[in-house]
């Protein structure tokens, strides 16, 4: 606690390492003409979405997989229509479990492979810095809201690497609202303490677990 409120400047979400350079982070897009737009959002709510993953990871299926995150995301926070926001709080949740980070790999139908065995870590970190990329420079109260509710219950989950922990709680403690912050710093310690869930929630426990964020 006294290091990270002494040496907070250290984490901004910018600064962490293994996001990708903003300018190959819009290199992804067909649209060159847009690419100096896309590359100074790219750590700011967007309404579209992205087109490559945040982190600088190995392997085209790791993007895919984060664009698909980032849906995800949308959708739950009612930036792009869903008539089922709940269930895609819980397929965000399910992905970050169901990644093993020991082996690289999904075991659900249709596995992906990796080539990084720290991919479990990789997509839950994408997952933190999706969040923190959709609470900052969003215009939209609901859309806000909604995200940190999205961040309680991926926290109740599993918690970010060692690599970016710091990030996050620096970034929780200057953007949370009020009301929210000391709940999600709990919440963060308690599960860096006990480690991730291995079973995701069922779409119906989805309103209860979100309830007190």
């Amino acid at each position: 606690e006294m290091f990270l409120d002494s040496h907070a400047d250290m984490f901004l979400f910018s600064r962490f390492p293994r996001l990708r350079q903003p300018e190959e982070f819009a290199s992804h897009s067909l649209q060159f003409w847009k690419r100096e737009e896309f590359a100074t959002n790219m750590l700011c709510w967007t309404k579209y979405t992205i087109l490559a993953s945040l982190l600088d990871a190995e392997g085209p299926y790791f993007s895919k997989t984060a664009i698909k995150l980032h849906k995800a995301i949308l959708g739950f926070c009612g930036d792009k229509n869903n008539p089922h926001p709940n269930s895609l709080a819980r397929e965000i949740v399910a992905t970050a479990l169901t990644i093993s980070a020991d082996t690289g790999s999904s075991n659900q139908r249709g596995s992906i492979r990796y080539g990084s065995t720290n991919i479990g870590i990789d997509v839950r970190d994408e997952i933190f810095c999706l969040l923190m990329k959709h609470t900052t420079a969003n215009p939209s109260a609901h859309s806000v809201s909604q995200a940190w509710k999205l961040f309680g219950l991926c926290i109740q989950f599993f918690s970010a690497g060692e690599d970016l922990s710091n990030y996050v709680h620096i970034f929780i403690r200057r953007n949370a609202p009020s009301h929210l912050k000391q709940k999600l710093i709990d919440a963060m310690y308690t599960r860096e303490y006990e480690g991730s869930k291995t079973v995701p929630p069922s779409v119906d426990q989805i309103p209860l677990l979100i309830s007190n964020f």
